[in-house]
């Protein structure tokens, strides 16, 4: 879990000057601020393990600071529509991760489930990120079956 406010990845602009492009990363500081916090607290979890190398699946659950306006009408965790979009925050936790040396390349995970909620009343803003390395937990198979609910039904 990493404590705080879930941060989007920001999207790098152009600007043009005179003939020249320039291409730059607007508020890049709280971005690669969020993912070197991330990434030395997924580190210490992982204890120097080698990086996982093979298919891994990636779950990312943002919790955003609740609004004033939720304090009273609904008690728990509400749906968050709001920025940081849901798939930048997903590209910062992928980066973390990376960079944290749990996964050797954001290019191994091949599955990912994502929610993004307002805190419930009394939660702090966090965002939980975990990864299964599909090889070493279940073949595809059991994982279709997952999916479907039929696991053990046969």
């Amino acid at each position: 879990m990493i404590p705080g406010k879930p941060q989007g990845k920001a999207r790098h602009r152009v600007r043009v000057a005179g003939s020249c492009a320039q291409l730059y990363q607007p508020r890049a500081g709280s971005t690669a601020q969020w993912e070197r916090k991330a990434a030395q607290i997924m580190g210490w979890a992982w204890k120097a393990q080698a990086p996982l190398s093979g298919p891994v699946s990636v779950s990312v659950v943002a919790v955003h600071p609740r609004p004033q306006r939720l304090r009273k009408s609904q008690p728990g965790r509400v749906w968050c529509v709001v920025r940081p979009d849901l798939d930048n925050v997903i590209k910062c936790c992928l980066d973390a991760l990376q960079n944290a040396r749990v996964i050797s390349d954001d290019k191994i995970v091949v599955r990912i489930q994502a929610e993004q909620f307002w805190a419930a009343e009394d939660e702090e803003p966090h965002t939980e990120i975990n990864v299964c390395d599909i090889e070493t937990t279940t073949t595809r198979e059991e994982n279709e079956q997952m999916d479907s609910g039929t696991v053990g039904s046969r």
